[in-house]
């Protein structure tokens, strides 16, 4: 099993194929990613992080501030996305900024990024780092986002208060 799984790895396709087994579910789900850029840019990514991980700058990926020097092409996946990039990338803030990048930069073909530490405190619910994350009327230390949610959600829960850790 172990090196028919490698073989499929070493395999250098123009489609990936995946199988997700859910025993709980008692579900699987199969299906095929095409190997294209935007797929090769989460693994470049990735690449940067494990960097910014092995000299110390971040321990795991939550823990970081993402730039991103993307040249036309990649900026245009990047806004096709249409979502929350930082989200799919795992990180707790992502640029995309304009210009060269820094010589500092982990460089490839057609995108560059730069890890520093995300600026802020860690959010209990959603585990970001974020600049507004602060202690509540409600004893609960989140961000302005997950505040948003609680509050709307849960108002019943928030005038009574939660209990303190």
């Amino acid at each position: 099993m172990k090196v028919e799984l490698l073989n499929k790895l070493k395999k250098k396709e123009s489609r990936n194929n995946f199988t997700i087994h859910t025993p709980a579910a008692k579900s699987t789900l199969s299906g095929t990613v095409p190997n294209t850029p935007k797929w090769r840019g989460l693994e470049l990514c990735s690449s940067s992080l494990e960097e910014a991980r092995n000299a110390k700058v971040i321990g795991k990926s939550l823990e970081a501030h993402l730039t991103v020097y993307p040249n036309e092409v990649v900026k245009t996946l990047l806004e096709a996305v249409n979502s929350n990039v930082a989200q799919l990338l795992i990180v707790s803030e992502l640029t995309i900024a304009e210009g060269p990048a820094p010589e500092a930069a982990v460089s490839f073909e057609d995108v560059a990024f730069t890890v520093e530490r995300a600026a802020g405190q860690v959010c209990d619910r959603c585990r970001r780092i974020d600049p507004t994350t602060a202690e509540r009327s409600y004893q609960a230390v989140i961000c302005d986002h997950c505040a948003s949610i609680v509050e709307e959600n849960f108002a019943e829960a928030v005038a009574e208060g939660f209990e303190a850790k």
